[in-house]
């Protein structure tokens, strides 16, 4: 009996076996994780095209309509998009590259007439919040 799973043979079948079955959990484990990683990344393309219509009201009814649909199905997500429904005060709004350029020379200009100690100036009064 020995002699049997002792032939060079025999081992070799059984290691040639045994590396066919590894390659295909590793393929099947490797497929699955594209398969999520494809659906992540369909689901935030969809968001960002909502957003990128820039107005709020369009926005929630869309997001609203996406959720409605089933096509928002990571539960964190969900759960910001449903929390952040409820206060409709704030509107999360793609910014063009002509609105981010105008923001951050926006910034940068504020933190320009700023003092060398870090306060604002005495002219100008602190936003709330800030």
């Amino acid at each position: 009996m020995s002699e049997r799973w002792s032939n060079p043979l025999t081992v070799a079948v059984i290691a040639a076996a045994l590396a066919g079955f590894s390659s295909l959990y590793v393929a099947y484990v490797n497929n699955r994780a594209q398969v999520a990683l494809e659906a992540s990344k369909a689901e935030s393309d969809r968001i960002l095209e909502v957003l990128k219509i820039g107005e709020p009201e369009r926005v929630r009814e869309n997001l609203r309509f996406l959720l409605q649909l089933g096509l928002v199905r990571d539960e964190e997500l969900r759960r910001r998009i449903e929390a952040w429904e409820a206060n409709p005060n704030r509107a999360p709004l793609y910014l063009s590259e002509e609105r981010r350029r105008a923001a951050s020379e926006r910034l940068r200009q504020r933190f320009q007439a700023r003092p060398a100690n870090g306060e604002p100036p005495a002219s100008q009064e602190e936003p709330a919040g800030y």
